[in-house]
């Protein structure tokens, strides 16, 4: 029955589609209108027959069923007609004519509507027409030649037809329609045309560019996988030429099944392009580059030559940062990002390729060709757990062989800065073991990334600079007052001092380390302050800043009770001195500010009155904050002189005497002065030996003087200044309950009375580089006199006081200019190598011996004193002493015969020339001192002006004694020699009268032993 109904339909005279008038017919139906189409032919009525009933216009045709029934019984009913397949033929004809219509043709392609009586389809939208006769096999060559035809027609035409029956936001292209039709058939009869017809389409000249990507991303969907390694081929043959579709191409590469010869030759090609690709598109070239690794030899070779080709630095500023650049350098880190995470994905996925790229990395040792692109891979790496030990390794390497300079992370943060926030949890577990190391190359490098990332970030990273603050603190909070906080204390006191200005926004979370001070250390104390403080005082321009003010108070209050209290001085005292610091460059800023308002020519007489007057009253302010703080330090340390020294001797560090205003250092140094002159110097008369009720007796020596000869011939006594060093000390053994303090802070007044002066240019200081000491006679440094233990340790400290203060006199006056300073500087240095030499000899028979404190900042709880067993043996010697040479046990007449050369070394008369000639009547001056230093050789330096030097020899006896002990043990007990020392190379010859034992000048090795006793 149904093969008759079909069989009329196809005899129906209307369906003859020769006649002209009824295709016009046609196309007037379809043009317009939203009727359904119902002129009798085959196709419509086959249609309607199983549920699909076609629409004129732009409305979507109708399905009363599901698709997959409709595709059943459509399928069974055309291969089953009686005129089979000639009906094929008629339906397709007449489609056919109805695709002319390109209204027709755009909804045939869009989907079908599901009928609102239909309740059993799948969806309100199912496949579009043209898809449901692709899926009839007797149909589908035919009708798929022809969508191609009319593809090939769009492109070479390059026309579309937009929809004008109705108002769309986006119009979706029919190429796209066409080939979307085609995609994902279940059966596909002839594979090899569908290949040629795309490729044809593809190769033409005219197909826009938008097109040929639409047929590349489809050939993986359309044709069966016999037809891959054809594709491959033509792929790459187009890879080559056309540079646009690179990013297409290679998509389409990696979903496609071709042979490892091929895949090569691909890869290759892409290797060696690199460079020219399009920024867009290097995510596709590198996701392809590396989906194409099969093996660990393979990943080795391909990714070493990614790694030299691959360049993601954004482009460089231009002149006038427009939006066009702006909009590019943005997309550029997205780039960056996108492969970066493609490289991390990968290997997380792949091991070999993971172990390849550390290889990589590893192997490459030559510094020109490190890469930003390293870093960046191994801070991605960082968390894996398996590679993050290597990941270490190779860090730690990199910084230790110069490999991985700043320079190069510089680079590195600045231009790819969005890989860094990215694997922002990485970097810091980087910088957190690299900070932990025990090397100080490795540790300050971790500072250097904390420094150089929390700088580089700019106002809308906000969040990132935060979060570097934060674990620096933390760091501080956790790291056990270790190698952890030193390196994050050290990191906040770097921006402090150098960026302030975008530190200072985070006043209020840096303030939180004052709850972690407990457990601190001096040394980290005085990290702490150095921040707060720089914070605190920080000209921000903003005198209503909540967060300064908050900060200022608070440490204001924190200060004024350390110092207050017993135990906490110490902290009082580094507190105090970093406010002056900081309030010191607070002065400079506005006095720099000040003079550039004066030297604009331009500027009104009125504008730059105010801002002088503005400026010269914050400068009053700060001076008086600055003086009325140190005069509050000094008052509170009086009594306890270790506080005393240790603010005495910070105060005199040369970085912050530098940023002393110079009203307050002349004030300051005026002020030092005089306390020095009244409380550490006194009168004393020449040669004179006392005893009192001290357990030992005392005397001046090692006084520089001139001659006698041109002094005064008044038969008084000439009195002299003097340091009763000796006197202090052996009052404090005879009452230990009344301690006299000076002996503890004459050093430290001394070093910053001597820093100021030289800063402010005030009064010289000089007379106290030839003044004597007291210390004991000579027969008790020569340990000819029998001592107890207690008189002993006396002796000992008035020895170390005395080489004490030798170096600080050296350290200052090292650097005169003068020729007679210099040559007393040489005499100093001589009677520090005398002292040592003493004082080895009779910490060889000291037991148990602890030195006085001299280095305030210094923390010797851990120190051990040298537990003597020779004890005996020392006293022994020194009774046989005592009775080789008999006499007057001690004052004036205490001297013995039998040691003339150490009496005379130290009581004779030395000349020093202040001129010296060289050969050639050159002056000394201008010559090296290796030409007049052998030891023997004949002097021809005559004499101008003799002056009488007290110095001391090295007896060979003592030098036996005293061998054994190495004074290095005795380092923090020993003031530290300047670098600057090191200049008495280049002194000139210094002539002493020539008497046996003490007439050579200084050895090298010598003042190298004395330097290497310092700094042990």
């Amino acid at each position: 029955m149904n093969r008759s109904r079909n069989a009329k339909r196809s005899r129906d005279p209307s369906l003859d589609t020769s006649g002209a008038a009824n295709i016009s017919k046609w196309k007037k139906r379809l043009g317009t209108g939203s009727k359904s189409i119902d002129d009798g032919t085959l196709l419509v009525e086959t249609l309607k027959t199983h549920g699909l009933f076609l629409q004129s216009g732009d409305n979507p045709h109708l399905l009363n069923t599901d698709q997959a029934a409709f595709l059943k019984s459509f399928t069974k009913d055309v291969s089953t007609h009686v005129y089979f397949p000639n009906n094929i033929d008629e339906m397709l004809t007449t489609l056919f004519e109805y695709l002319e219509n390109k209204v027709f043709l755009r909804t045939s392609l869009g989907p079908t509507k599901t009928s609102p009586d239909c309740d059993n389809a799948r969806s309100d939208f199912q496949d579009s027409l043209i898809r449901l006769l692709l899926c009839v096999p007797d149909m589908q060559k035919k009708l798929l030649e022809h969508l191609l035809d009319i593809l090939k027609d769009l492109s070479s035409t390059n026309q579309d037809i937009p929809i004008t029956q109705r108002s769309q936001a986006t119009v979706v292209p029919l190429p796209h329609l066409i080939l979307s039709s085609i995609r994902f058939l279940p059966l596909l009869k002839d594979g090899h045309a569908v290949v040629d017809k795309l490729l044809d389409i593809l190769t033409t000249a005219t197909c826009p560019l938008d097109v040929q990507k639409e047929i590349i991303f489809s050939l993986p969907h359309t044709v069966s996988d016999a037809q891959h390694e054809r594709i491959g081929v033509a792929l790459k043959d187009i890879l080559c030429e056309s540079r646009a579709l690179t990013c297409s191409i290679l998509d389409t590469l990696t979903s496609i099944s071709i042979s490892r010869g091929i895949m090569q030759d691909i890869v290759n090609t892409v290797l060696k392009r690199l460079d020219r690709i399009d920024l867009d598109d290097l995510p596709s070239a590198v996701e392809f580059v590396l989906s194409s690794i099969q093996g660990p030899d393979d990943a080795i070779t391909v990714l070493q030559e990614l790694r030299e080709n691959l360049d993601l630095s954004p482009p460089p500023p231009a002149a006038q940062n427009d939006l066009r650049t702006q909009n590019r350098r943005k997309e550029t880190k997205d780039i960056q990002c996108i492969i970066m995470e493609a490289i991390h994905l990968q290997s997380l996925i792949s091991k070999p390729m993971a172990d390849a790229w550390l290889k990589i990395i590893d192997s490459c040792q030559e510094i020109e060709f490190q890469k930003s692109l390293d870093i960046h891979i191994l801070i991605a790496f960082a968390d894996n757990v398996s590679k993050k030990k290597l990941v270490e390794n190779i860090f730690k390497n990199k910084i230790r062989k110069g490999m991985l300079t700043e320079k190069l992370f510089k680079e590195a943060i600045t231009n790819y800065s969005s890989i860094i926030k990215k694997y922002f949890n990485n970097f810091i577990s980087v910088c957190d073991f690299l900070l932990r190391s025990p090397e100080v190359g490795i540790s300050h490098f971790a500072s250097f990334m904390y420094i150089q990332t929390f700088v580089s970030f700019g106002s809308s990273d906000l969040y990132y600079q935060q979060s570097l603050v934060a674990d620096l603190i933390e760091k501080v909070g956790t790291g056990g007052g270790g190698a952890i906080t030193d390196g994050a204390l050290r990191t906040l006191v770097i921006l402090a001092e150098k960026y302030s200005s975008k530190l200072v926004a985070y006043t209020a979370l840096v303030t939180a380390i004052l709850d972690y001070t407990d457990n601190m250390s001096l040394g980290q104390f005085r990290q702490l302050m150095t921040v707060l403080c720089n914070l605190a005082w920080f000209n921000s321009g903003n005198d209503e800043d909540v967060n300064k003010s908050s900060l200022q108070n608070e440490v204001n209050i924190m200060m004024r009770k350390q110092l207050g209290s017993k135990t906490l001085k110490k902290r009082g005292v580094i507190a105090a001195v970093c406010a002056v610091r900081a309030m010191a460059k607070q002065y400079d800023r506005d006095a720099e500010g000040n003079d550039a308002d004066h030297s604009k020519g331009n500027s009104s007489r009125a504008s730059v009155g105010a801002s002088g007057g503005s400026s010269s009253r914050a400068n009053k302010e700060i001076e008086k904050a600055v003086s009325k703080l140190i005069d509050s330090a000094v008052r509170e340390t009086r009594l306890d002189p270790e506080a005393a020294g240790l603010f005495m001797d910070e105060l005199a560090s040369p970085a912050l005497i530098k940023d002393l205003p110079i009203t307050i250092a002349k004030t300051c140094s005026e002020r030092f002065q005089a306390t020095f002159e009244a409380d550490f110097v006194e009168d004393y008369a020449e040669n004179k030996i006392e005893r009192s009720d001290l357990i030992l007796p005392i005397k001046q020596l090692f006084k520089i003087e001139e001659d006698e000869t041109e002094t005064s011939e008044s038969l008084e006594e000439p009195i002299e200044i003097t340091l009763p060093i000796a006197k202090w000390v052996l009052q404090n053994k005879e009452n230990p309950l009344n301690h006299r303090t000076e002996v503890d802070r004459f050093i430290p007044h001394f070093r910053l009375m001597a820093a100021i002066t030289s800063f402010a240019e005030t009064d010289e200081i000089d007379a106290l580089l030839g003044c004597g000491i007291l210390v004991v006679p000579e027969s008790y440094l020569n340990n000819e006199e029998i001592l107890n233990p207690r008189e002993l340790k006396a002796l000992n400290d008035i020895i170390f006081y005395s080489i004490n203060w030798f170096r600080e006199i050296v350290n200052f006056f090292i650097n005169s200019e003068d020729e007679m300073t210099r040559k007393q500087v040489l005499v100093r240095i001589k009677n520090i190598l005398f002292l040592e030499e003493k004082l080895k000899v009779h910490l060889s028979v000291s037991q148990n011996y602890r030195p006085p404190t001299v280095l305030y900042s210094e923390d010797t709880s851990d120190w051990q004193p040298i537990n003597n067993e020779k004890g005996k043996k020392g006293k022994s010697d020194g009774k046989a002493a005592a009775a080789g040479g008999k006499g007057k046990g001690g004052g004036k007449g205490g001297k013995k015969k039998g040691n003339k050369n150490e009496t005379e070394a130290l009581n004779g008369t030395v000349h020093l020339t202040t001129q010296v000639t060289q050969p050639g009547g050159a002056d000394a001056s201008s010559g090296p001192v290796a030409s007049l230093t052998m030891i023997g050789q004949q002097s021809i330096i005559k004499p101008a002006q003799e002056y009488r030097i007290l110095f001391g020899g090295f007896p060979s006896k003592c030098l036996a004694a005293g061998s054994n002990v190495d004074l290095g043990h005795f380092r923090p007990f020993l003031r530290e020699l300047d670098l600057d020392v090191l200049k008495l190379f280049n002194y000139y010859v210094v002539s002493t009268d020539p008497e046996p034992g003490y007439e050579q000048e200084l050895i090298v090795c010598q003042v190298l032993n004395l330097k290497d006793n310092s700094n042990n």
